[in-house]
């Protein structure tokens, strides 16, 4: 067996008075001056000497191996495997020194070590290191090496994430086919996943057959199943449609009995309620309208609130880019081509740790890394990019560059698609009836640079309050809401509840919110000036304002609070 020579004692050295401690413990790794136990690297059949008092007090396993205790006698000499020499000096280095170099080649060998003697300090730089390499490309290797050493901890949930978010990417790898069948039965309990049931079907006879051929079995369709022990019924076929379904059989026709297929295809016509459908976990069919040089802003354009327009464009260097887009400059301005997000049923959901939530919103390119719409959180609410490593990106006015690890994200919580028709849409807002006993709607319109909610009847046209005078405006949008997610609360003087539904924005950048008023034997519906501190509304070729009026919020449907807000497409008279 090879030893490791060094016997030089590092008081001989001139100097040794004038050196940092850090400096002289340093002289001590794996030198055999004074040490007194032998750690034994079987891999390569090498032995390196220690001093038992600096290495138990790196921690309490260590020093149960140096000194023993009532159950454990002291050891002289341990033998460590699955590590090389040279990635065990770095883990010594670090027991003396606190310093230690890790790369892609050895982080594994010294994470898992380090696990094994109780070092949690080296654990977590092991864990950094691994973060800072983490991508698509990255990740089949690293969930693999983390799942059974290190199942809770937050680097496997963020490998988790990607594989939700780019799972066909995670199948196609190499590494895929060395994963354990419970790390797939982790990603077949997803409730919502990137991909189809079929491509998880796919996935799991892939997976099936590379273990068959490891252990020299044929892949036959017993095989397969005895290899996955059970984890394809993990599997949610029975959500499929008997097309989908014949499309699992053509990947293969024996995985099944005739019995398993004829039950499979009886539970897909009869709809059995227990299955349920795995959601996608990102949106990636957000409408994006591209506004001509000079040309108008559409009244559809996604608002929240708080000025928070939203434009993306695509850099050759920064790649996939978003950010607040300030209505009041864009109109009579040259400003080049725009392309805004348009429509509603999304809302701003807080990231937390780095998880993105089900239901982002996607604006990346298929194939390319993930790119989601971020808010900051604060007064300004810059908007940018939030990307997979957890971190949001913005440019502020003045052309400097942040990073936020806080912020929020837009989902789609209720996003319907574009309306087209003739007349109104099913879940059109009915305020009421006008004079003449026609259906008044509730509507959103542009006028002189306003956002502004409107009154709509489809035989007279669409109408807004304006400078004391009912102005009739072209086109308009319908604001759809599902039933039982809104209703009407009573408020006056300018006050709306914390859960009103922000109706426009004026050129000053103050929200408007939807409100009505029964006057003259009918409601009308205006919008609430919170800094007029009233309700105004168009009536008869006027702007009338009331006081006290009824302001339009947001309810919790099920589960959540919606915001299912849809308005379609700009539509004309």
């Amino acid at each position: 067996m090879g030893k490791m020579n060094t016997n030089i004692s590092p008081i001989n050295n001139a100097k040794y008075n004038h050196v940092p401690l850090s400096a002289r413990l340093e002289n001590l790794v794996g030198n055999k001056y004074r040490s007194d136990f032998t750690f034994i690297i079987e891999d390569d059949n090498v032995e390196i000497p220690a001093h038992k008092l600096i290495v138990a007090l790196a921690s309490p396993v260590l020093e149960r191996i140096m000194y023993g205790n009532e159950t454990f006698r002291a050891a002289d000499s341990i033998k460590v495997d699955a590590i090389s020499k040279e990635s065990f000096m770095q883990i010594l280095h670090y027991i003396y020194t606190d310093r230690i170099h890790i790369n892609d080649d050895n982080v594994f060998e010294i994470l898992h070590k380090s696990n094994y003697f109780g070092l949690p300090g080296i654990e977590i730089k092991c864990l950094e290191h691994l973060e800072e390499s983490l991508d698509a490309s990255t990740v089949p290797w690293i969930y693999h090496q983390l799942f059974y050493v290190f199942p809770t901890c937050k680097l496997l949930r963020k490998c988790l994430q990607y594989i939700r978010i780019q799972p066909l990417q995670f199948f196609a790898s190499e590494y895929f086919e060395k994963i354990s069948v419970d790390e797939l039965k982790s990603i077949l309990q997803m409730d919502a996943i990137n991909c189809t049931e079929v491509d998880l079907f796919e996935a799991v006879i892939k997976l099936s057959r590379a273990h068959c051929a490891a252990i020299g079995l044929e892949p036959t369709g017993p095989n397969q199943r005895k290899v996955l022990d059970g984890v394809e019924k993990f599997l949610r076929l029975q959500s499929l449609s008997e097309v989908e379904f014949d499309k699992c059989l053509e990947i293969q026709s024996d995985f099944y009995s005739s019995t398993e297929i004829e039950r499979i295809r009886a539970d897909i016509r009869n709809h059995v309620p227990t299955i349920i459908k795995r959601k996608r976990h990102t949106y990636e069919d957000a409408v994006w309208t591209i506004i001509p040089d000079g040309g108008e802003i559409p009244p559809n354009i996604f608002y929240s609130g708080n000025h928070d327009f939203i434009r993306r464009y695509f850099n050759e260097d920064m790649g996939q880019q978003v950010y607040r887009f300030d209505h009041k400059f864009a109109f009579g301005l040259s400003i080049g081509n725009l392309e805004v997000l348009c429509g509603s049923g999304y809302e701003w959901r807080e990231c937390v740790g780095g998880e993105i939530p089900i239901g982002a919103v996607s604006i990346y390119p298929k194939g390319s890394d993930p790119v989601f719409i971020a808010r900051e959180h604060g007064n300004m609410r810059q908007i940018g990019p939030a990307y997979m490593n957890g971190k949001m990106a913005y440019w502020t006015d003045s052309h400097s560059f942040h990073e936020r690890t806080e912020f929020e994200i837009l989902v789609a919580s209720n996003v319907k698609s574009p309306y087209n028709g003739n007349g109104a849409p099913e879940d059109a807002i009915l305020i009421g009836y006008d004079d003449n006993n026609f259906k008044t709607y509730l509507g959103r319109a542009w006028f002189r640079n306003d956002l502004l909610p409107a009154k709509l009847i489809l035989q007279l046209g669409a109408f807004v309050p304006y400078g004391t005078v009912e102005e009739k405006v072209a086109e308009f949008d319908f604001v759809r809401m599902d039933t039982g997610t809104y209703e009407w609360k009573e408020s006056r003087d300018g006050e709306v509840p914390t859960n009103a539904v922000v109706g426009g924005v004026t050129t000053d950048g103050e929200d408007l919110f939807f409100g009505r008023v029964l006057h003259g034997g009918n409601y009308i519906p205006g919008k609430i000036h919170q800094s007029h501190g009233v309700l105004y509304v168009p009536y008869r070729g006027q702007e009338l304002n009331f006081r006290i009026y009824e302001v339009l919020v947001h309810v919790k449907s099920d589960s959540e609070m919606s915001t299912a807000l849809d308005l379609s497409y700009g539509h004309k008279m």
